[in-house]
């Protein structure tokens, strides 16, 4: 009867075992299963943004190209014509050097790399910087561009990051535009507001999710036609985001499309903008 319980009880033992044997083993699988997964995620983002890397730059860079070609072996009637050229290769190029800058940076934030050098400065006189760097574009895309200031606001932030976000939203702003184009800078609270409206463009409701979303063209018909929607917007949101700021959007039929950019006007704290004013410029935020 002895020898019967142990064998009984070496029995429910060894069961046992197996069975807890059997849970680290499909723990195991379930762990090498979301590990395939995550490293299939991975390539396909490496895929999608080596994809996105050829068309943003293929564009310009075979405008460039093909115009440059042109002014070597077409005999021209006058100046004016060369220059007309010249021109249009001026523009191709401010936008290669746009989406080159969009290319770097969604690069940087892909692989971990986040530094900001922050630094105080006008935020309207910036706004305005942007804007003059567009006049090119705004005078052959035959648009008006109102700017309205409604404060002055000393801000504390990368200024070159920033600026790569404004000229995104202008960028954009002046693509999708029928005809005008509205910049405005105000205060709320202890916050900066800075919108971009255009009264062209319509963002459709099923693409609102995925507005911000990495390396997610908006699947329009405009979008297609225009390089740069997708991977600029991403950069905004990352730049935007590591400010301690946000980014809100309204966009309808008829009523053109508005972004509105919330940025805190001392950084992330106090103690940030007190380093900055005593000298210790390059903060990692």
């Amino acid at each position: 009867m002895k020898n019967n319980m142990t064998d009984e009880f070496l029995l429910e033992e060894i069961k046992n075992r197996l069975l807890e044997k059997n849970n680290k083993i499909a723990k195991l699988s379930l762990e090498l299963e979301e590990a395939r997964e995550k490293l299939f995620d991975s390539e396909h983002l490496k895929t999608n943004f080596l994809s996105i890397i050829r068309n943003e730059l293929k564009n310009p860079v075979s405008a460039i190209s093909g115009l440059s070609k042109l002014v070597v072996q077409k005999d021209f009637d006058s100046v004016g014509e060369i220059k007309n050229v010249l021109s249009t290769i001026r523009l191709e190029a401010i936008k290669f050097a746009l989406q080159l800058d969009n290319v770097l940076t969604a690069s940087s934030f892909e692989g971990g790399e986040n530094n900001s050098f922050l630094s105080g400065f006008d935020l309207c006189e910036l706004v305005y910087e942007v804007k003059r760097s567009f006049e090119d574009e705004i005078k052959s895309r035959g648009r008006h561009v109102e700017t309205e200031f409604i404060d002055e606001i000393k801000i504390y932030a990368d200024r070159e990051k920033l600026k790569l976000v404004f000229k995104n939203f202008l960028d954009n702003a002046l693509k999708f535009s029928e005809k005008n184009v509205k910049l405005t800078v105000s205060r709320r609270n202890e916050h900066a507001l800075i919108s971009f409206y255009n009264d062209g463009y319509e963002i459709e409701e099923k693409n609102h999710h995925k507005i911000f979303e990495r390396f997610a063209p908006l699947d329009s018909g405009l979008s297609r036609k225009y390089s740069g929607v997708g991977l600029g917007l991403c950069v905004c949101g990352a730049i935007i985001e590591n400010h301690g700021g946000k980014i809100d959007f309204s966009s309808g039929k008829g009523n053109g499309t508005l972004f509105e950019i919330e940025l805190p006007i001392a950084g992330k704290n106090q103690e940030e903008a007190a380093d900055i004013e005593s000298g210790e410029g390059f903060i990692i935020l």
